[in-house]
């Protein structure tokens, strides 16, 4: 564990008044504020809403996935599709 690294958890959000005040806005600026308060250098937003995170300074961080499949005929099907 790195104490200079924040990483934000998952939040349930009731989407009945979420476009009515803010929250998910809200939220971001309250993990960027809880962060900066326990003098953290790194805040980690995980990977959803990149628009919303830019507009608060973020940066993207190309992240990449290697899988290995031991069955290829549904990858040539999807690969001709």
């Amino acid at each position: 564990m790195d104490s200079n690294n924040y990483n934000a958890l998952i939040v349930a959000l009731n989407y009945e008044h979420v476009y009515e005040y803010n929250y998910y806005k809200q939220i971001l600026f309250q993990t960027v504020l809880r962060a900066k308060r326990l003098g953290c250098k790194k805040l980690d937003l995980a990977f959803t809403a990149e628009l919303e995170k830019k507009k608060i300074g973020a940066q993207t961080v190309n992240v990449f996935a290697y899988v290995q499949s031991s069955e290829h005929l549904n990858e040539s099907i999807i690969e001709f599709t």
